[in-house]
């Protein structure tokens, strides 16, 4: 298994899905690379699985996290364009700081086994 840690801002919201009666937490992260007028962004897919999704209304667009997981690649083909998705499968997200006008910790931290480390 391959564990992978990526440090980014929310693109957007996260939002919580009921996966065959399995709650699993999704949102994407920008990941800024380079310098200068040489900066990329490339974009990861995150799923947080577990019942403990109360941590998704911290999970604003533009807030910094660490994630820790299972990356995976996804190959695709769709009207003879070639393309392709990196999704990570989070064990643990860590908020780095806050969006404007909210009111969650600094750092919390979560895992599998935790429920987040806020204050709830």
């Amino acid at each position: 298994m391959i564990t992978t840690t990526l440090v980014g801002a929310l693109g957007r919201d996260a939002i919580v899905n009921d996966v065959q009666g399995k709650k699993v937490i999704n949102f994407s992260v920008a990941i800024t690379q380079g310098y200068g007028d040489n900066k990329t962004t490339l974009w990861v897919d995150v799923a947080k699985w577990g019942d403990k999704t109360t941590v998704a209304e911290y999970l604003k667009k533009g807030v910094k996290v660490a994630v820790s997981g299972e990356p995976s690649l996804r190959v695709w083909e769709k009207d003879g364009k070639h393309g392709a998705s990196i999704t990570l499968r989070a064990n643990e997200v860590e908020l780095l700081s806050k969006a404007e006008n909210s009111a969650q910790p600094q750092q919390a931290a979560a895992s599998n086994d935790e429920d987040f480390g806020l204050p709830f």
